[in-house]
């Protein structure tokens, strides 16, 4: 893939995990352009045009997964998550708000 394609699906794949970050967040578009620093037509212009993508379902089911404790981890170690080929170590001090943009985009870009 040569490096303009490489910049265009990087951004492609950003779009969707902003899509996807916005479904999930609760908020109204404007206000979660506004809290994002996100411009409101930039936002709908990516939305129109990845909206055949979230219609086939190629953007993540919003559904719950269910989660295997393998087993525990002492106090103060990392939680693992792992989505196909990808692992995840959170350490024990990550804010909440950064896990849901990091999940949220794996999420995006794991279809």
């Amino acid at each position: 893939m040569g490096c303009l394609a490489e910049v265009r699906e990087e951004k492609r794949r950003r779009w969707e995990g902003i899509l996807v970050e916005q479904e999930g967040s609760g908020l109204s578009v404007a206000a979660f352009c506004r809290e994002r620093g996100v411009n409101v037509q930039t936002f709908h212009y990516w939305k129109k045009r990845l909206r055949p993508k979230v219609r086939e379902g190629a953007l993540p089911n919003r559904s719950f997964q269910e989660l295997e404790l393998v087993e525990p981890a002492p106090s103060g170690h990392h939680l693992e998550i792992i989505v196909g080929d990808v692992t995840v170590r959170v350490p024990p001090a990550f804010a909440e708000e950064d896990l849901r943009r990091v999940l949220s985009i794996l999420a995006a870009t794991t279809c």
